[in-house]
């Protein structure tokens, strides 16, 4: 099959899928995930409330015992953070984020 074919049936289902959205907040939040992983590689701790609200929840516990676990609000996030990358230089990629912002438009669930 052609991909001119193709790419028309997939944009259009696309626009179905996310009509109802509006695209300013995807945009918004994937400016936060690239200003957050420019403040944790440079280790800008009193810039994270940029990217972050006080009461996040952060959950880094995938990487293991000893990196944070999940942290609730800010102050910990910051303090579980500090603690698990320590003097090591790090280096985040921001791609394939899935955003899911409830009806109210005020809260959104990012996994990246």
């Amino acid at each position: 099959m052609r991909l001119s074919i193709i790419l028309p049936a997939v944009l259009a289902s696309l626009s179905f899928a996310y009509s109802s959205k509006n695209y300013s907040q995807y945009e918004a939040i994937h400016q936060a995930e690239y200003k957050l992983a420019y403040n944790l590689d440079n280790k800008k701790w009193d810039l994270l409330h940029e990217s972050m609200t006080q009461d996040v929840v952060y959950d880094n516990s995938a990487f293991g015992p000893g990196k944070g676990g999940v942290s609730t609000g800010l102050d910990e996030v910051i303090k579980n953070t500090k603690a698990a990358f320590g003097d090591s230089m790090v280096e985040h990629i921001v791609a394939n984020a899935l955003i899911d912002v409830d009806d109210s438009g005020k809260r959104a669930h990012v996994i990246t």
